[in-house]
């Protein structure tokens, strides 16, 4: 099962936009890949994302990003067994923010100025079987046309 909602439907006061994005999924296999695990590796049962973005004027905005997902198995090398074993990665919750400033040049050319925070609260979690990096900032300078 799978929902979501498109920007004109999820339009609501002013330049507030609202994107949800929810998946319930029970991906099993037909047969094993390790062991007697029948449960697909790498996909969560339940994932949901939400994204707010408000647009302040005709130049400015500010995004926020959040993602959660429950548990899920990943297939990992055993090398004192010479074999893949199941492991369980915690289920994640991580949040993103972003802003952004729009500077006209001429009708059809602008530069963006932005800066976006990922894992905006230092959460540790696993992409994968991967540890992924806590709190890190960009920015950056965007030429349109």
């Amino acid at each position: 099962m799978q929902f979501s909602l498109n920007k004109e439907e999820s339009r609501l006061w002013g330049g507030v936009s609202i994107r949800p994005h929810g998946r319930s999924c029970i991906a099993d296999q037909r047969r094993p890949i390790v062991g007697d695990i029948i449960r697909s590796f790498v996909i969560p049962d339940h994932e949901f994302s939400i994204v707010t973005t408000s647009h302040i004027g005709r130049r400015f905005f500010v995004s926020f990003d959040l993602t959660v997902s429950s548990d899920y198995l990943t297939p990992l090398f055993d090398p004192e067994t010479f074999s893949n074993r199941a492991f369980q990665f915690d289920a994640m919750a991580k949040a993103d923010v972003e802003v952004g400033y729009r500077l006209p040049l001429a009708e059809h050319r602008s530069l963006r100025f932005y800066g976006k925070v990922e894992n905006l609260f230092d959460r540790m979690y696993y992409d994968g079987g991967y540890r992924m990096p806590g709190a890190t900032a960009i920015g950056g300078l965007q030429f349109e046309f």
